[in-house]
């Protein structure tokens, strides 16, 4: 929070509180991309191939006092959430090469079944091989704004004081 006592010679109250409206609206802005500016920083340090999708998800929406990001890909907010470990076979089952066969028993003289080959996903109660681990989460969202109070809203708004000219 700050307080600010101003004389301004020539400048009424409203005029004032207008002026300093124009501050905090910019003051947001700045804010804003600087976090915006944090957070693909961190990304690009640590992650590798999601790091497109997640670049190019992520934006920042400012509104009168507050700000959101937002990500717009599902991978993109696995990545910064995390999610669970999946099983991979029914992704596999409606993909382009995947059919649907009527068991006949009739196979060939070398114990393979007749007619076309597809692909097949084998199935072991042992280890699950079609199991995918999850995706950790990255958080750098929540990192960047756990540092607002104390680390980026100080540096922008005393950066614009510094630079006004009342």
């Amino acid at each position: 929070m700050f307080l600010l006592h101003m004389d301004v010679p020539g400048m009424d109250v409203d005029q004032v509180e207008e002026a300093l409206e124009d501050i905090i609206y910019e003051g947001m802005d700045e804010l804003a991309e600087e976090l915006e500016w944090e957070v693909r920083t961190m990304a690009a340090k640590e992650l590798g191939d999601t790091k497109q999708v997640y670049m190019d998800s992520l934006s920042v929406d400012v509104y009168d006092d507050s700000f959101q990001f937002e990500l717009d890909h599902p991978l993109a907010v696995a990545v910064e959430g995390g999610s669970d470990p999946f099983n991979m076979i029914p992704g596999f089952l409606q993909g382009r090469k995947s059919r649907v066969l009527r068991l006949t028993g009739r196979f060939d003289k070398h114990k393979q079944p007749a007619g076309p080959r597809y692909r097949t996903v084998p199935y072991s109660k042992y280890k699950p091989p079609w199991r995918h681990p999850g995706i950790k989460a990255r958080g750098f969202i929540t990192k960047v704004t756990n540092d607002v109070e104390d680390v980026h809203a100080p540096r922008v708004f005393n950066d614009l004081i510094a630079r006004m000219k009342v």
